[in-house]
C-alpha cells in the first residue's frame, strides 16, 4: 500500500512541477492601447469597467483564447509606496478583460488615463513596484494562484501568465522596440512548445 501511495505522491509532484516548467504565456499592455498576447495584437476599447466601482471610460483590453477564465482582482502599480495606476482584471459575460487606469498627473496624455482609480477596489489586491525611469517605465507581474490575473484554460487547467506593463508612455522607439522583443519573444516560446 505504500508503494501505491508513494507512486501517487510522486506522480502529483511531477504533474505540478510541469506545470511550473511551462513557459509563460506574454501579455504586454501599455496606457496607449498597444496590447499584445505572445506577440499578436490584443483587442481594446474605451468603456464601462464591470468590476466594483468601476469608471465609465476605462482603456480596456480583451484577453483572448487560450485564456478561459482569469481571477478577478486588482493589481495597484506603486512609485515610492504610492499607487498611481491600478490594472483590473475581470471576467465579465465570458469576456476576460485588463482595465488600465492610469495616472493624470502630468496632464492626460494616454488613453489610459483617467480622472480618478476605481470608486472601490476588488477584495483581492496585491501591489507591486514601477520600475524604470519616468516616462518610460512599468512593471513587471507573473502572478500566483489565486492572485488578479491567474489564468485557466478550457481544461481548468493553469496558464502560466506574465504580464509585461508599460505605465507611461515611451517613446516612439522604446515601442518599436518592444514590440519586436514580444515577437520574438513568442516566437521562441512556440518552438518550445
Amino acid at each position: 500500500m505504500d508503494r501505491i501511495l508513494n507512486r501517487i505522491a510522486l506522480l502529483l509532484v511531477c504533474i505540478c512541477a510541469s506545470t511550473l516548467l511551462l513557459p509563460a504565456a506574454t501579455v504586454y499592455i501599455d496606457e496607449n492601447g498597444h496590447g499584445f498576447f505572445d506577440g499578436i495584437p490584443m483587442q481594446f476599447f474605451i468603456g464601462a469597467d464591470t468590476g466594483p466601482g468601476g469608471l465609465a471610460n476605462v482603456l480596456t483590453y480583451v484577453l483572448p483564447a487560450p485564456v478561459v477564465t482569469i481571477i478577478n482582482g486588482d493589481l495597484f502599480l506603486q512609485d515610492a509606496g504610492v499607487t498611481l495606476d491600478v490594472i483590473r482584471f475581470n471576467t465579465f459575460n465570458g469576456v476576460n478583460t485588463i482595465a488600465f487606469y492610469s495616472d493624470n498627473v502630468d496632464g492626460a496624455d494616454a488613453l489610459a488615463d483617467t480622472p480618478s482609480p476605481p470608486a472601490q477596489f476588488y477584495g483581492n489586491t496585491v501591489a507591486i513596484p514601477e520600475v524604470g525611469p519616468e516616462g518610460d517605465n512599468g512593471a513587471v507581474y507573473t502572478p500566483l494562484v489565486a492572485q488578479p490575473g491567474f489564468a485557466f484554460n478550457a481544461a481548468g487547467g493553469p496558464i502560466p501568465m506574465q504580464y509585461r506593463i508599460v505605465s507611461d508612455v515611451p517613446e516612439p522607439v522604446s515601442l518599436a522596440l518592444t514590440g519586436a522583443v514580444c515577437v520574438v519573444l513568442s516566437l521562441r516560446r512556440r518552438r518550445l512548445v
